[in-house]
């Protein structure tokens, strides 16, 4: 089955080879990037160093030192960057694979998940767009420390624990948004049957350790523009939007503009209304213990809480983005 999801990936992205680099980040980031043009001591260093890539405001040096490689191999040419997006994209889905396996104990749930997963149109911005490497590349890291981790818990697999650290990590390194994961390895702790005892919650630590001092590395890089919780009231709107696009009730659009979406006539009642039967499925799933049901949906919120945070960002240009959701939407498809 592995294979044949590779061979999907393959055949729906491969043809991204073709695809140009866009006026949209790729400029500014890849091919104005002066740290990437050629190998020295110092430029590996600039990479390294928060802040220093102009404009940038996330500290990625996992993501710059593959655009790095990439640049001294091959020279930076479109096709390396968006063949090596559609690799790692088609990676992602076999490791989706695995993880929704040992979830579900279902070959072909695991199956159908993963399709979903490589062939749904949201996933088209992060994996064709080359500056969307930071998503395919920390989710790939982010999907390799669940995996681990399961495997150092069922089997007590010491050099799995400390892979998955370390896969951890990089995978912050490469976008900090998968910071939120010791909330989904200590969700993951719950969906199993088996009572989680405080060893195995003491195991979390290294995991937020490494959360906050990547946390506090981004923080050096950039403010992030003024915060206003008021917009947080247009969180439904937002996710109304959101699960119209999962649902292809909606066309995909690489940017949620503010001038459509945080529009105060659009807080209208029938724009809550997805969000309210949401909420009030999950508090149903948890009462029943639908396991299957409060799981996803629990996966799904906690790794969009990066994404909700952008909605309240004043000074962005838009409020949100299909990429944010390229991780979220496994809770969704299980």
């Amino acid at each position: 089955m592995p294979p044949a999801l590779v061979l999907v990936a393959i055949l729906l992205y491969g043809r991204t080879l073709g695809f140009e680099f866009t006026n949209w980040d790729d400029q500014s980031y890849i091919l104005g990037n002066p740290y990437l043009r050629s190998f020295s001591v110092d430029n590996i260093k600039a990479l390294l160093t928060p802040g220093s890539v102009r404009g940038e405001l996330l500290y990625i040096p996992v993501t710059y030192l593959t655009h790095f490689v990439e640049s001294l191999t091959f020279g930076l040419r479109p096709w390396v960057l968006h063949g090596t997006n559609t690799l790692l994209h088609a990676v992602n889905g076999v490791l989706v694979f695995f993880l929704v396996q040992g979830w579900s104990r279902c070959r072909v749930t695991a199956l159908l998940v993963a399709l979903a997963f490589i062939v749904h149109p949201l996933q088209t911005e992060p994996v064709a767009w080359a500056m969307g490497r930071k998503e395919v590349l920390s989710t790939a890291f982010a999907l390799a420390t669940l995996l681990l981790y399961r495997r150092a818990r069922n089997d007590d697999a010491r050099r799995c624990y400390l892979l998955a650290i370390v896969t951890f990590a990089l995978g912050t390194l490469a976008k900090p948004t998968i910071i939120v994961l010791p909330l989904l390895l200590l969700l993951e702790m719950l969906w199993e049957p088996r009572r989680v005892g405080r060893p195995q919650v003491l195991w979390l630590i290294p995991f937020v350790i490494i959360a906050i001092a990547v946390y506090w590395l981004n923080s050096l890089v950039g403010d992030g523009g003024r915060m206003s919780l008021f917009q947080a009231v247009y969180l439904p709107a937002i996710l109304n939007d959101w699960l119209l696009r999962v649902g292809l009730v909606s066309a995909p659009s690489p940017l949620y503009a503010l001038d459509t979406t945080l529009n105060p006539n659009r807080l209208v009642v029938w724009q809550l209304l997805p969000a309210l039967c949401l909420a009030a499925i999950v508090a149903l799933a948890v009462r029943q213990r639908w396991r299957c049901l409060w799981f996803g949906a629990g996966f799904c919120a906690i790794a969009a809480i990066p994404a909700m945070t952008v909605v309240l960002a004043v000074d962005r240009q838009f409020v949100t983005a299909d990429r944010y959701g390229y991780f979220p939407l496994i809770g969704v498809f299980f």
